[in-house]
């Protein structure tokens, strides 16, 4: 994940606030299921470390996969239903990007090899593909990228990032 190079315009925490923000529009499906709170937990979470830098990469690491065999990776793995199964991956491949930024924050040159070995062209791929597969809008990706591309890192937020998305999203 050298660079993060699938959006070399923007930098790792853009890039962590484009997954996450695009995640969040299509996480509201899981309302009902057994793991809603700890999806949202997440999310937060991974807020907190774009916003803040003050959540260490490995409580990020640790939410998608824990040596107690917990984590949204343990969820996604048991889940039958394919539409929720790409809803979980959405988050997780928003979290793989966060957690990456977090360990490179303090210039940490050890990531963890779950993390080091995350292919930046995969990862959007496949975002992308659970992104459509959930019924993603993905009218809204280009104006997304280029939105955050001009924000400066005071604005780095959910809300001005949640805000933009949502008049994107009506505007498509």
């Amino acid at each position: 994940m050298n660079g993060l190079s699938a959006m070399p315009e923007l930098d790792c925490r853009r890039q962590a606030a484009f997954y996450l923000g695009l995640a969040q529009t299509v996480l509201p499906a899981l309302a009902g299921n057994v793991h809603e709170g700890f999806a949202s937990q997440v999310v937060d979470t991974c807020w907190r470390s774009i916003e803040h830098q003050d959540v260490d990469g490995q409580v990020l690491l640790d939410l998608i996969h824990s040596e107690e065999d917990t984590g949204v990776n343990v969820i996604m793995g048991a889940e039958d239903d394919r539409y929720v199964w790409n809803l979980w991956a959405c988050l997780v491949d928003a979290q793989s990007v966060a957690a990456y930024c977090a360990y490179k924050a303090p210039g940490d040159p050890y990531l963890p090899e779950m993390i080091e070995n995350i292919d930046v062209e995969d990862t959007f791929g496949g975002f992308m593909d659970s992104f459509r597969a959930v019924g993603g809008n993905t009218e809204v990706v280009a104006p997304l990228r280029e939105f955050l591309a001009g924000l400066h890192d005071d604005q780095l937020t959910r809300s001005v990032v949640s805000e933009a998305l949502d008049r994107l999203i009506n505007a498509a």
